[in-house]
């Protein structure tokens, strides 16, 4: 599991959990619900932590799906901790390929308990199998985009999408500059520096992290400030960087009515 995906599923609200036969990998969300630390948990199946009566239910629909053989990919669950403690968590399954061997991408979120009613399944009908890990972060809130060794965008979530107005316009297949166009040229040069860094292997994260502006909102002329992650991405095996990775985070402040 690389440091790139870790850091960024830890800094997530929503659970996030490699599964194979066991967990492989599952982020600090998962294991603060359970009240456990981190290695409890791996080695487990998801199903030893949900209350007795959906054991069965959530064994079954990880195997199935983790086989092709369709099943569930959508329901409730309800996460029994370690002090008895229960979250009740609305779940995603994406099959994908971890370290050759195929496995399940589970998200979560939590959800409000409904104590009188039992558990629900949300089958998704129609949907269709997603090919790569990373599409199931269509699923997240954070909007991010990752570009190819060239500095070309290879994925942008519907987050991203949201956030820089792309709606109508495929950002896949061009570089940075030519999808999104700040306010100020200074700003243009500091989306391509921070692309440019992070494709050497240097991350701009923390206070280091610019506040770039775009056009948009409500109204001619008005700017939204956008704070930036950028981090390099690298080969797992190797740690060559093979791209970039952008978490996007709008920080306007909202303007409040004229006295």
């Amino acid at each position: 599991m690389s440091i790139l995906f870790s850091t960024l599923s830890d800094r997530l609200h929503e659970v996030v959990i490699v599964h194979g036969q066991s967990i492989l990998y599952c982020n600090r969300q998962f294991v603060n619900l359970l009240g456990i630390e981190r290695e409890q948990a791996l080695g487990r199946a998801l199903h030893d932590w949900v209350s007795p009566d959906q054991s069965q239910m959530v064994a079954t629909n990880l195997r199935r799906v983790l086989a092709g053989e369709g099943g569930q990919r959508r329901f409730e669950i309800d996460l029994i901790g370690a002090s008895e403690q229960v979250s009740r968590l609305e779940i995603t399954l994406t099959p994908t390929q971890f370290e050759g061997a195929a496995t399940l991408l589970i998200t979560g979120v939590e959800v409000i308990p409904t104590q009188t009613l039992p558990m629900l399944s949300l089958p998704l009908p129609g949907e269709a199998p997603r090919s790569r890990a990373r599409l199931a972060l269509d699923c997240l809130g954070e909007a991010l985009l990752t570009t190819d060794s060239r500095g070309v965008i290879d994925y942008a979530n519907p987050a991203a999408i949201r956030l820089l107005n792309l709606e109508g316009r495929d950002p896949l297949h061009r570089t940075i500059e030519q999808v999104i166009h700040p306010t100020h040229e200074s700003d243009r040069r500091r989306w391509r520096d921070a692309v440019e860094s992070a494709l050497n292997g240097v991350a701009m994260l923390g206070a280091e992290r610019p506040q770039l502006r775009l056009a948009g909102g409500a109204g001619a002329g008005v700017e939204r400030a956008i704070e930036l992650s950028v981090a390099p991405l690298r080969s797992g095996e190797s740690g060559k960087v093979t791209g970039a990775v952008l978490l996007l985070y709008e920080v306007t402040e909202p303007r409040g009515p004229a006295r």
